[in-house]
């Protein structure tokens, strides 16, 4: 028997219940290292190497025996060669009572166990002379296999690449990676007023703003996008073009009628076809966002205003589509905290995304300060910040001074 679904869900609440309708798509590509990041790994990442495959220098300095010179208060070494990064000593074993010149990440030469850097020695062409003290037995020296050993798990599967791991991946030497494949994202962004960039604007017009921004966010993300234009305000033109989306993309992304009026063609036209679910989500911005199913292909419908059309998209939409690429951790944005400079005030039971500047102070403390133009309808509110303050459906006053949870748009964007 299943429980009835409240009609006002709270944002955690409404979270659960689109990611259990978004199932993760089946299928893996292999594609080029370079064009890796922001995919999600297929399969573990597993180690074909030893990491470092030799034991190494830390630094710049010179390699020797720890016991040669460990009842000495000073020692003074001759100089019997060097091993460099890609040019090791190859002389054979080091004699006793010597030291070798070594640069950072060249092969430790045998029977050498320490380095000293040569900041705390003094030396010329042929010796060197340092204190012993001033350096621990084994110092400063890379072992090989430390990092990681063949067949070592590096990356998890579900892992949306980053730079770094891209770099991780090379310095195994893998030049393609296996990452599931991208999702298919069609795109319907409606209204009689919208105008393209770069075209004439008629009377009373506007420029199309959530279709460049959906748009963007999508590629961001990886996803494949099919994007047909602006569509007419018209249930039939809507309806087809609904229709052509949820046979073809892995999920729908609306943009515009939201509501449930007479003149809101997409809440109707996927009603008429397929499934809305019966709640909303009593938050600012985006309160007008719908979700439900045509056939079992997952639609959203985002409100027209464009923050609220990016806002739903990054606190909902990109959780889900994290999750049906596969992803494993941390879909939905992570928050730290930051301290209030000012009082806040939220209607009862409304969750906020309040648009906010950060403020770092000494020590690495950071402060929140909120927009004064909260309008959903204003970019260059949202284009000048750098954070949302995360407002829970219980805060309904927050005193300046609080801690309060922060989503950066530095990562979510």
């Amino acid at each position: 028997m299943q429980h009835e679904v409240p009609s006002t869900l709270t944002v955690s609440q409404a979270r659960e219940f689109i990611l259990a309708r978004c199932p993760a798509v089946e299928g893996s590509e292999t594609v080029d290292l370079l064009e890796a990041c922001g995919r999600v790994t297929a399969h573990p990442v597993v180690s074909p190497l030893t990491v470092p495959p030799f034991d190494n220098s830390a630094m710049d300095g010179y390699a020797f025996v720890w016991s040669d010179v460990a009842h000495l208060e000073s020692a003074t070494l001759p100089i019997v060669g060097e091993s460099l990064a890609g040019h090791p000593y190859a002389a054979g074993l080091a004699p006793k009572g010597s030291c070798i010149r070594i640069t950072t990440g060249a092969r430790m030469p045998e029977p050498c166990d320490t380095v000293i850097a040569f900041e705390k020695t003094t030396f010329s062409d042929t010796e060197v002379r340092f204190r012993p003290a001033d350096v621990k037995p084994g110092a400063n020296v890379r072992h090989a296999g430390e990092e990681m050993a063949v067949g070592d798990v590096v990356i998890e599967a579900g892992t949306r690449l980053s730079p770094a791991h891209i770099a991780l991946i090379a310095s195994l030497g893998l030049a393609h990676i296996e990452v599931v494949r991208p999702l298919t994202v069609a795109l319907l962004v409606t209204g009689d007023e919208l105008a393209e960039p770069g075209e004439p604007l008629p009377e009373g017009g506007i420029y199309n703003a959530n279709g460049p921004a959906l748009l963007t966010l999508l590629r961001r993300l990886g996803c494949r996008t099919q994007y047909e234009g602006i569509l007419a305000d018209d249930p039939q033109v809507i309806g087809a073009a609904l229709d052509r989306a949820c046979a073809s993309a892995d999920i729908v992304l609306m943009s515009g009628g939201a509501a449930d009026s007479s003149a809101d063609y997409s809440h109707q036209q996927l009603a008429a076809r397929g499934t809305i679910f019966d709640w909303t989500v009593n938050m600012r911005p985006g309160r007008p966002m719908r979700f439900g199913l045509l056939a079992k292909t997952p639609v959203f419908i985002l409100p027209g205003n464009p923050v609220a059309s990016i806002g739903v998209f990054l606190e909902f939409v990109r959780g889900a589509l994290l999750h049906m690429q596969g992803v494993t951790d941390g879909v939905w944005p992570q928050s730290v905290r930051a301290e209030l400079t000012d009082n806040l005030k939220s209607k009862p039971g409304r969750a906020e995304f309040v648009r906010a500047q950060l403020q770092r102070t000494a020590g690495e403390h950071v402060r929140v300060a909120a927009n004064k133009n909260q309008s959903s309808a204003s970019l260059r509110s949202l284009a000048a910040s750098q954070a949302l303050i995360a407002l829970d459906h219980a805060d309904t006053l927050v005193p300046a001074g609080s801690s309060v949870d922060v989503h950066l748009l530095t990562e979510l964007l």
